[in-house]
């Protein structure tokens, strides 16, 4: 990836960040941690995936399926900032009758299927893959899942039928921030070696740094003849903010149908946690712009990005 090109998508992952830790706060609500582990590899795959945003259902389009849908928040802004969504949409994210939910639905433009339902994504690509095969038709098909969602037995069936019917039309992203809402993977389901596994399963697998730009822009681009491909994104959870980073998405517990004095302790907490998260994001943005405009370049920003 030339110097440019990653300085635009640097400083767009950056504002992309601040967008989702905006939406989620307004919102009242998401998983901040997931979300921000997964934005740089989707700042990179929507440069260079395929879409066209005035015309969704393009037949030339790649399809993208985000399997661990319950990070819809950097999704939603990724297709704001290509213009598939308006400001008014991601305004009202969060409130009664929202088109924008918690999770994906296939009526928001740009999205090619509900999901958050976890295990159910990589089947979906596989499908998709399957039947572009079948149609001779060259579109490329990815998908991104959770590592905790590998427990998810369903995931291992759909990497059998993507290998036996040779799928290299599909490409399986894995966002390994190593946590899910119970606690480390290795502690709850461990999935190591999960480069052996994925290559047992007959995938060509490559294991990234996924905030190394030319490391997720070559995988991205890595195609073998008869052969779906993985890649290992090894992420961290909430990157960008110190606020986050490495940390469980909090989570608010309503006892009764009704708040209880605990569950409002943790709601001010929350509103607490969220807006450092804000002002963390905004002057991040800030840092990031301010050192790609110098001569020190990406090299600087990218120690910057913590």
């Amino acid at each position: 990836m030339d110097a440019e090109k990653k300085k635009k998508l640097m400083i767009q992952a950056s504002e992309i960040r601040e967008k989702t830790v905006e939406l989620i706060y307004h919102g009242g609500g998401g998983h901040i941690g997931g979300d921000l582990s997964e934005t740089d590899v989707m700042v990179v795959l929507f440069d260079k995936m395929k879409h066209d945003p005035k015309n969704s259902k393009w037949e030339g389009r790649d399809y993208f399926i985000l399997s661990k849908g319950h990070s819809a928040e950097t999704y939603y802004s990724l297709l704001n900032r290509y213009g598939y969504i308006g400001q008014k949409e991601m305004d009202e994210f969060g409130s009664f009758g929202a088109l924008l939910g918690g999770h994906p639905n296939k009526i928001v433009n740009g999205v090619e299927a509900n999901t958050g339902s976890l295990g159910h994504g990589l089947g979906f690509a596989t499908g998709i893959a399957i039947a572009l095969k079948k149609n001779e038709k060259n579109n490329h098909v990815y998908v991104i899942t959770g590592d905790g969602e590998l427990a998810e037995g369903s995931n291992w069936e759909a990497l059998m039928s993507a290998a036996k019917y040779k799928l290299d039309n599909l490409t399986w992203i894995v966002d390994r921030n190593h946590l899910q809402i119970s606690g480390n993977t290795e502690d709850v389901m461990p999935i190591e070696n999960l480069k052996e596994k994925a290559e047992a399963f007959g995938f060509k697998t490559i294991e990234i740094n996924g905030h190394d730009y030319d490391e997720i822009s070559d995988a991205l681009d890595t195609r073998e003849e008869g052969k779906p491909v993985c890649v290992i994104a090894n992420t961290i959870k909430g990157k960008g903010l110190a606020c986050a980073a490495g940390m469980v998405d909090p989570e608010v517990f309503v006892i009764g149908g009704g708040v209880s004095a605990a569950g409002e302790y943790f709601i001010n907490l929350i509103d607490k946690y969220y807006k450092e998260c804000v002002f963390h994001a905004s002057r991040q943005t800030k840092i990031v712009k301010a050192a790609l405009g110098n001569d020190a370049g990406m090299y600087g920003a990218a120690a910057l990005v913590k």
